[in-house]
């Protein structure tokens, strides 16, 4: 198909991340369509023909109070090219072989560019973010308390917290900018500071202490917790859950015995991504929390024994769960090596529990005896002084931490306790973040 080229120029400011006062061209060159200018700082976008078809913004192509593309994919013309293409009133006007008129806001496109630039922008305001990891020694200066009725009477707590990295290494998918800002969890979920990276939230930490002051010692606070940010994630125990000692349970969870580290539900193809518990009744001797971050065992790891590392996040394991609650009976299942990398080799989730590891093995029988070995180079690390560490819950707090790479654990204790417990998914942690940037950034 003949390529058409043309091209205009404006002199036109825009007013974006990328750009100042430019004289900008518009022209033709293969498939793409090219802006550029050349005075500053020069650019050169290119944007193809058939993904500026695709984005068209009209009526006909985009419904635009819902966001969403409508043309319909089997009406496309994945073959159309520009006829026209002129630069005016800050938009790219395009008359296309197909008949149909496209216009695009300048600054729009200039926000979209298909660079490398573009690419990393997105990412550090919409994408996932980098992780950091914690160890015990690091325990104590980064667990912090918050006022619990402070987060629910305030509309908006958008600058309440700046903490830098130097008072915190929390873990996750941590936000962080060039000056090494982070934030935290729960005290922050109506404020956003995104251009220095204050951003309220668990994915910069491990486990975030608030503290209740006003009648905290009754269930229900945790519900009130996760509206602050969305909704909580009903699982088979509930949209809340009691932990407490419960004769002729089906759930170890529900013994006064120890429970060992692990993280929730490894059974779930969408397990949550957040816990919540909240100490009501504390037991009267023993009953202490504890924690470990499964990031910084397996860099180690991975550094110090690659071979183990491979065998980890190579091999399947199957988690399972048969119980009973409230008179429902339920059989889970998943497969899932201990350590899961996706794509990119980033870890984006560990499945850990000793209970809910099924008895069937998933591997061939050469393959078990070495699986085991390094199961155990895992686990002895996680329990490790150098990263499991201990902490008391007291009535009133919430202990709140990242279920997809933390595990948690108690130890036996005696008389009554209750923990009322809770879930939130990460898609709406991130989802309100998004949506929190774009209303105060």
């Amino acid at each position: 198909m003949k390529m058409l080229r043309f091209s205009t120029r404006l002199c036109d400011v825009v007013k974006s991340s990328f750009a100042s006062r430019s004289i900008w061209t518009v022209s033709t060159c293969e498939h793409n369509l090219c802006l550029s200018h050349d005075q500053d700082e020069p650019q050169y976008l290119k944007y193809p023909f058939v993904w500026l078809r695709d984005n068209c913004q009209c009526p006909k192509c985009f419904h635009a109070p819902s966001n969403s593309r409508i043309i319909h994919v089997q009406q496309f013309n994945f073959d159309a090219v520009p006829k026209k293409a002129q630069i005016s009133e800050n938009h790219v006007h395009i008359e296309w072989t197909d008949k149909h008129v496209s216009d695009y806001p300048l600054n729009w496109l200039i926000e979209r560019q298909l660079t490398q630039v573009g690419r990393k922008t997105w990412q550090e305001n919409y994408g996932r973010k980098k992780q950091l990891s914690w160890t015990a020694k690091d325990f104590s200066r980064i667990l912090k308390t918050f006022k619990f009725n402070k987060i629910l009477e305030r509309k908006s707590l958008w600058q309440d917290l700046h903490l830098k990295t130097s008072e915190a290494i929390w873990a996750k998918d941590s936000f962080y900018s060039k000056s090494g800002s982070v934030s935290y969890f729960l005290v922050t979920y109506d404020f956003i500071n995104f251009n220095q990276c204050i951003l309220g939230t668990l994915i910069s930490t491990i486990a975030t202490i608030v503290r209740h002051i006003c009648a905290a010692l009754k269930e229900g606070e945790v519900a009130k917790l996760a509206d602050r940010v969305a909704f909580l994630k009903k699982t088979q125990y509930g949209e809340v859950f009691r932990v407490e000692a419960k004769p002729d349970t089906t759930n170890v969870a529900y013994l006064n015995g120890p429970l060992q580290l692990h993280t929730d539900l490894p059974y779930y193809e969408y397990k949550p991504g957040v816990n919540l518990l909240h100490c009501i009744v504390k037991a009267e001797e023993g009953g202490e929390n504890q924690l470990a971050d499964c990031l910084a065992v397996a860099k180690a790891i991975k550094s110090t024994n690659p071979g183990t590392y491979s065998i980890l996040k190579d091999t399947p394991v199957i988690w399972s769960d048969l119980c009973t609650e409230e008179g429902r009976s339920y059989h889970s299942v998943h497969i899932s090596p201990i350590i899961k990398e996706n794509e990119d080799g980033i870890i984006e989730r560990i499945n850990f529990s000793q209970p809910q590891r099924d008895s069937f093995m998933n591997m061939p029988l050469e393959k078990v005896q070495c699986w085991y070995n390094a199961l155990r180079i895992f686990s002895q690390k996680l329990y490790s002084p150098e990263y499991s560490v201990q902490y008391m819950l007291e009535p009133g707090q919430i202990l709140t931490f990242d279920n997809i790479r933390l595990v948690h654990g108690r130890l036996t204790y005696e008389g009554e306790r209750l923990i009322e417990g809770g879930y939130l998914d990460w898609d709406h942690i991130y989802s309100r973040l998004r949506i929190l940037q774009s209303k105060y950034t």
